[in-house]
């Protein structure tokens, strides 16, 4: 038991010298969540460690193992629905819902104020039943951020969420409607 004590005694200021990052070089791993923020050609040698490759990373990311910031869902967000309804407005997105409002051109031909406010987030899911100019329309959707893992996308696409849903009346007419965020 005391020789294992001292062994680990004489083993901590070798581990302390490893740095949670590990290697060399700045930047961050961009896998296994240990990188660190780095710091330009520093050595590693410290807690914030910067990434190199001996940390399994390539310079790219954070200390989360992201490729780039996450963002944040709530804001406002510009949508366009297709299909057959077509329309435009806007989503609004805050923790728990969702609002949204905009004008929609139905199968017939006529423009009627579209209007779903303060549907609830579940998981960033929603959905709802509401009565648009006489006709029961439901709408089924999420809100999404990227996964913001991706190397290939730049940290403004990284972190710009997205609302998707369908909407469908009872008389099985359907649309889709994308919205992108704002100002992320």
């Amino acid at each position: 038991m005391r020789l294992r004590a001292v062994f680990i005694l004489l083993l901590l200021p070798a581990l302390a010298a490893l740095g949670n990052g590990g290697g060399r070089g700045a930047g961050a791993g961009n896998g296994n969540g240990n990188g660190g923020a780095g710091n330009a050609g520093g050595s590693g040698t410290d807690n914030s460690g910067g990434a190199g490759n001996n940390a399994g990373g390539n310079g790219n990311g954070n200390a989360n193992g992201l490729a780039h910031p996450h963002g944040n869902k709530v804001g406002n967000y510009q949508l366009t629905i297709a299909g057959d309804f077509t329309g435009v407005g806007v989503a609004k997105v805050s923790e728990t819902s969702i609002s949204i409002s905009g004008s929609l051109k139905t199968p017939g031909g006529g423009t009627k104020p579209l209007n779903f406010a303060n549907i609830p987030l579940v998981n960033n899911h929603f959905m709802a039943k509401r009565m648009v100019a006489g006709v029961t329309l439901v709408i089924s959707g999420r809100v999404d951020l990227p996964a913001a893992t991706d190397t290939e996308e730049n940290d403004h696409q990284a972190s710009t969420g997205r609302v998707s849903a369908s909407i469908k009346d009872n008389s099985g007419n359907m649309a889709r409607l994308v919205a992108v965020q704002d100002n992320p």
